[in-house]
């Protein structure tokens, strides 16, 4: 079923259910109350000083392996407050397994979520133990394996990159393009054109988002006057703090962001953002306000739907969820070969290429130093192409940052790795596969946490008129 275009004057889902009307008001408390304090990436993020000690040893010895398992004493958790929240989800998934009283599809949207916690309790248990076995299973249940076809294609990315390089008069640009095009070589080869939509599909979604008055872009700027050139920290959070009240959110805090990462925690009510941040206004109004304030639309839309567990996700709703929010980011710029020049389309892609050679679609599992050396030379072949007298620094500076985030929790052993971040890449190309026939949907992935290509998620939130698609 198509969702007609919405003619609204407000990005907030109207009349707010109340809580004595759905038919979970009793299950989303006791949920609430039984989730884990932090957010999984959280409890897995190795410290800075854990970094700094783990690269020195590498520095100084080549062999070794970085080793970004949880520390017992990590700040994110405590092995105590750990056990307690298990037990809470356990007692939880007992009270919905008898459970009479619930509509049942809800019960069981329930059971699904709860399921997924555990496995990412698990996850983070099976790193404090060193149990890496144990550790990619979770990885696996929780967020799947990366997509296969989506390798192949990034693939195809980074070997056309190289042959085009190869043809440089630059003998250190030329020697780099090798090394890359021996790296992918003998991989399976697909087409980077699929890795993007077609122009006729991002123009169609774009004009809906962007549309005069009612579009998401219109209204999450209602009261603010239309930014121009580079937007400062001065002159960006009275953006940010009148865009969250456009978005339901008038009380959350804006907090400085450790490093340069913007995010949103609805639990805690704060959007974070970096200290001092200095941005145009595509990626402004692409990454904090496409991308993070939807990631707080969709909570407080989930509050105000008939069914609040939409609030903090269904099941596996990530793949989905980070694609809408990627989605967003690259709507901001006037075509997607805009956004495809930006450093973040870069990250993206090799988001997902770490995972998969790491996981083995290249032929084996690599292990971390494996993946290492592999993103190592890509980065150096593009910075070489850019700014060649630092591509080295800058090269092993972003190798390593982004190792730290896709091997977060893992010894480094062969296949271990956390399989959240390639779901931004797998997911975003099945969304725009999607958005090719049904661009009006894109609006109504605003309306919850779900995962709109989800055939269970798609059935539920149509059934229960939180989205219609």
């Amino acid at each position: 079923m198509s969702a007609a275009i919405s003619e609204r004057s407000s990005l907030l889902i109207e009349p707010k259910v109340e809580p004595q009307d759905r038919l979970d008001a009793e299950l989303f408390p006791a949920l609430a109350e039984a989730m884990p304090e932090n957010t999984i990436s959280a409890m897995l993020a190795p410290s800075p000083e854990v970094c700094a000690v783990e690269w020195q040893k590498f520095d100084d010895d080549p062999s070794y392996t970085p080793n970004f398992r949880v520390r017992v004493d990590a700040i994110a958790i405590d092995t105590a407050s750990l056990e307690e929240t298990g037990s809470a989800l356990y007692e939880f998934r007992k009270q919905l397994k008898a459970d009479t009283l619930n509509d049942p599809e809800t019960v069981q949207m329930y059971k699904w979520r709860v399921n997924e916690l555990l496995g990412q309790l698990r996850m983070v248990q099976a790193s404090q133990a060193g149990n890496m076995n144990l550790f990619s299973r979770y990885n696996r249940f929780v967020y799947g394996e990366a997509d296969p076809q989506v390798f192949s294609h990034v693939v195809d990315h980074y070997m056309s990159l190289a042959e085009s390089a190869e043809a440089s008069e630059d003998a250190a640009v030329k020697e780099a393009a090798q090394a890359v095009k021996g790296l992918f070589g003998g991989m399976p080869r697909g087409d980077e054109k699929f890795l993007q939509p077609s122009d006729e599909t991002f123009q169609n979604v774009r004009a809906l988002h962007f549309r005069e008055r009612t579009g998401y872009v219109a209204l999450v700027l209602t009261g603010v006057n239309s930014p121009e050139g580079k937007v400062t920290q001065e002159d960006g959070d009275p953006i940010l703090r009148q865009a969250l009240g456009n978005v339901g959110a008038e009380g959350y805090e804006i907090v400085d962001a450790v490093g340069l990462t913007w995010s949103a925690n609805n639990r805690k009510e704060q959007l974070s953002r970096p200290a001092g941040y200095k941005m145009g206004v595509e990626r402004l109004i692409g990454l904090p306000l496409g991308h993070e304030l939807r990631h707080i639309l969709e909570y407080q839309n989930g509050l105000r739907s008939s069914a609040a567990l939409a609030a903090v996700g269904f099941d596996r709703y990530e793949r989905g969820n980070e694609a809408a929010g990627v989605i967003g980011e690259q709507l901001s710029y006037p075509d997607f070969a805009s956004f495809a020049a930006t450093p973040r389309w870069s990250m993206i892609i090799r988001r997902q290429l770490m995972t998969s050679l790491a996981q083995g679609h290249s032929g084996k599992p690599m292990d971390l130093r494996q993946v290492h050396d592999a993103m190592y030379a890509v980065t150096y072949l593009e910075r070489m192409l850019v700014k060649p007298e630092t591509a080295h620094d800058e090269a092993l500076r972003r190798t390593r940052t982004m190792i730290e985030a896709v091997y977060k929790g893992s010894d480094g052993s062969p296949g271990a790795v956390y399989g959240g971040y390639s779901l931004y890449l797998d997911g975003s190309v099945d969304y725009w596969n999607h958005l090719e026939n049904y661009p009006e949907h894109y609006e109504q992935t605003e309306r919850g946490k779900f995962d709109m290509v989800n055939e269970r998620h798609a059935s539920f939130v149509n059934a229960k008129g939180i989205a219609r698609m």
